[in-house]
C-alpha cells in the first residue's frame, strides 16, 4: 500500500523542501493526504463498515446508527446559543425599523425530540439548544417557525422525512418544510392574499431513483453498514418558466423548473462516494443564488439566509414568488447581509439553518452594528453613456471596461436600460468587479435579460474591497462570462454612480 501510494508524498515533500511548511506541518499534510486520497480508500471503508455492521457496532468513525438503522452524528453536545440569538434578534429589529417582515425557521437535527432512537447510554443535547434559542427569540418577539413538530418529532417522522445515510432531510421532508414556511409567510403578510396553490403536493409529480444515494454519514462507514438511500424528487405538473443565476460561476440556468433548478448530472449516474445527489436541486452551496420567475403567482421579493438544508426548499419557493434571492453567509463576501438588504430592498427576509450551524460564526454577525440605518445615500454620477458596443469575438471572455479607477472602500451602482444582441444569443449578461493586477474577480452579477426587460430593472449596487493593490475595473461582458464567443451586444443608457 505504501508503494502504491508513494505519489501522495510528492507534494508535501515539495512544500517542506521549499520551507512552506515545517516538519510538524509535513506530517500533518501527509496524514491528511493519505486519509483523503490513498488508493482504494473506499474499498477499505466498505469492508470496515460491513464488518462493524456484522458485529453489531453502533458507533463508527463519528457516526452513530440509530435504533431504526438510520445514521446521524455521534457527537451532539449542547451549544452556546447566545451569539446566534443576539445576532438574530438584532437583525430582526433592524428589519422591523425598515418595515421588512422577518421569519426565523428552525430546521431540525436528525434526532427525534425524545431521543427514543439512540442506543442505550447515549444522549443528545441538540434539542435543548434549539429550545433555548427559540425561547430567546420568543422573548424578543421574533417571528419563528419550529419545523421539528412537522418533520422530526417522532421516530416515524424521521424515517419518512430524512435520508437514511445523510444528515439532511429528504426531498419529501423539504417539501413539508416548504408548505409550512409559505403558510407562515401568509400569516405574516395577510394583506398580500397569497396564492399558495403550488404548495399543494397534488400539483407535483414524484420520481423514484432506487438505491441511488450514499449520504455524507454513509460515506464515512461505507455502503454495507446500513445500506444506501433511494431518492424521491419532485417536479411541477403545472407549467413553469424561470431562471436560476449563480454569480460565483456566472451560470444562468433558464427554462422550465427542471431546466432552472435540477442538475441533471445527478440523474445520469450512480457514484456513491464521488457524487452528492442531495445537491440535485441547485447544485450545491453558493454565496448567492438568484431565482427569477415572471410567471409566479405572487409578486414578492424574498431574501433567504440559508445553510444546505435550504437547497430543495428554495427550488420549491421559486415557483411561488417572482424573486427569490438566497445568501449563504458561510461563503458570501461581497457585502454584509444588512447591506444586501439595503441595496436590494426585499419584501420579506427568511433565515433558516439547522442546529449544526449554531456555532458557525458566519451566522453570528450580519453587519447590523456597522450600518447607519438613518443614512441616506447621495449619488455622484461618474459615468453616463448612451451605449456601449461589444463586437463579436472568438473568445469566451469578451468584455468592455466601463471604469478602471474605482476607489477602494466605496459603494457604487451601475444601471442600464437594456441589452440588445446583434450577433449570437445569450439568456444573460455578466458584470464583474475586477483587479487586473491581482487577477481577481471580487464580485459578479448576472442579469437575466428577458426578466429585467419585462420588469425594467438592470441594476447592481456593490461594494469595492476595503483595500488592495492596483486599479479596480468594472467589466461588461457581451454575454455570460466564459460563454461570450460569437456574441455581439449593445448596452444602452449606462450609468455608474458612487453612493456616498
Amino acid at each position: 500500500m505504501s508503494v502504491a501510494n508513494i505519489k501522495l508524498l510528492l507534494n508535501p515533500i515539495k512544500q517542506y523542501t521549499a520551507e512552506e511548511i515545517d516538519f510538524k506541518g509535513l506530517t500533518a499534510v501527509v496524514h491528511d493526504t493519505y486519509v483523503e486520497d490513498f488508493l482504494g480508500k473506499y474499498y477499505f471503508v466498505n469492508i470496515n463498515g460491513a464488518y462493524m455492521g456484522f458485529t453489531g457496532k453502533r458507533i463508527v468513525n463519528g457516526v452513530i446508527k440509530l435504533n431504526n438503522g438510520m445514521l446521524t452524528d455521534a457527537s451532539m453536545p449542547e451549544r452556546d446559543i447566545e451569539p446566534l440569538a443576539d445576532n438574530i434578534i438584532a437583525f430582526s429589529n433592524y428589519l422591523a425599523e425598515q418595515d421588512i417582515p422577518f421569519l426565523y425557521v428552525q430546521a431540525p437535527f436528525k434526532i427525534d425530540n425524545n431521543n427514543l432512537l439512540l442506543p442505550a447510554g447515549r444522549s443528545s443535547e441538540v434539542n435543548i439548544s434549539v429550545d433555548s434559542l427559540l425561547t430567546e427569540l420568543s422573548t424578543s418577539n421574533v417571528n419563528a417557525l419550529d419545523l421539528r413538530s412537522y418533520i422530526s418529532e417522532t421516530p416515524e417522522m424521521l424515517e419518512r422525512y430524512f435520508n437514511k445515510t445523510d444528515h439532511h432531510w429528504n426531498y419529501t421532508g423539504a417539501f413539508v418544510a416548504f408548505q409550512q414556511i409559505v403558510e407562515d409567510i401568509q400569516n405574516i403578510l395577510p394583506e398580500k392574499k397569497l396564492d399558495l396553490t403550488y404548495a399543494d403536493m397534488e400539483q407535483w409529480e414524484s420520481h423514484l431513483l432506487k438505491n441511488w444515494f450514499l449520504g455524507s454519514r454513509g460515506k464515512r462507514v461505507g455502503m454495507f453498514f446500513t445500506g444506501v438511500d433511494d431518492i424521491v424528487y419532485y417536479t411541477p405538473k403545472f407549467t413553469t418558466y424561470m431562471s436560476c443565476a449563480i454569480s460565483k460561476h456566472s451560470w444562468l440556468y433558464k427554462g422550465d423548473f427542471a431546466d432552472a433548478n435540477i442538475r441533471s448530472e445527478y440523474l445520469d449516474r450512480v457514484d456513491y462516494f464521488g457524487d452528492n445527489p442531495y445537491c440535485l436541486y441547485i447544485g450545491g452551496d453558493y454565496p448567492l443564488v438568484q431565482h427569477r420567475n415572471d410567471k409566479a403567482p405572487n409578486d414578492l421579493k424574498i431574501l433567504i439566509i440559508k445553510d444546505s438544508f435550504n437547497l430543495p426548499v428554495q427550488a420549491y419557493m421559486s415557483t411561488l414568488f417572482k424573486e427569490v434571492d438566497v445568501i449563504d453567509p458561510r461563503h458570501f463576501t461581497e457585502c454584509s447581509v444588512v447591506e444586501y438588504v439595503q441595496y436590494n430592498k426585499p419584501d420579506m427576509v427568511i433565515m433558516m439553518i439547522n442546529p449544526s450551524q449554531f456555532g458557525g460564526k458566519a451566522y453570528h454577525d450580519f453587519g447590523v452594528a456597522n450600518v447607519n440605518i438613518n443614512k441616506i445615500f447621495e449619488e455622484k454620477l461618474i459615468l453616463n453613456e448612451s451605449e456601449i458596443k461589444l463586437p463579436a469575438k472568438d473568445n469566451n471572455y469578451n468584455y468592455a471596461i466601463v471604469a478602471d479607477n474605482l476607489q477602494y472602500g466605496k459603494t457604487y451602482a451601475i444601471r442600464f436600460n437594456d441589452v440588445d444582441f446583434m450577433q449570437g444569443e445569450s439568456n444573460g449578461v455578466t458584470v464583474s468587479l475586477y483587479n487586473p493586477v491581482e487577477q481577481t474577480i471580487f464580485a459578479t452579477r448576472i442579469f437575466d435579460v428577458e426578466y429585467c426587460r419585462q420588469n425594467g430593472r438592470f441594476e447592481w449596487i456593490f461594494n469595492t474591497p476595503a483595500s488592495g493593490h492596483g486599479d479596480l475595473q468594472l467589466l461588461l461582458y457581451s454575454g455570460l462570462w466564459r460563454a461570450t464567443a460569437g456574441v455581439s451586444s449593445i448596452y444602452t443608457n449606462i450609468s455608474l454612480s458612487r453612493l456616498d
